[in-house]
């Protein structure tokens, strides 16, 4: 299973993502866990859980073929 540095998650308390859009406390944000930082706020959140979780199935598969080909 695949590990994803950036987490979403309910922001804890307002403040600014790494693009410098505003987001307040209940929020959706995308932390990274290895900067630190959240990288985004918004409707852009959505859009990073889409993404993880298509790659997940994708690496779910690859990994599916390799163990089947004996690798």
């Amino acid at each position: 299973m695949p590990r994803f540095d950036t987490i979403i998650m309910t922001a804890r308390y307002a403040g600014t993502d790494t693009a410098g859009r505003a987001f307040r406390k209940g929020d959706r944000i995308a932390w990274n866990s290895r900067t630190r930082k959240v990288v985004a706020s918004g409707d852009a959140v959505d859009a990073i859980e889409r993404q993880q979780n298509a790659d997940r199935f994708d690496m779910e598969w690859e990994d599916r073929c390799a163990s089947a080909c004996g690798l």
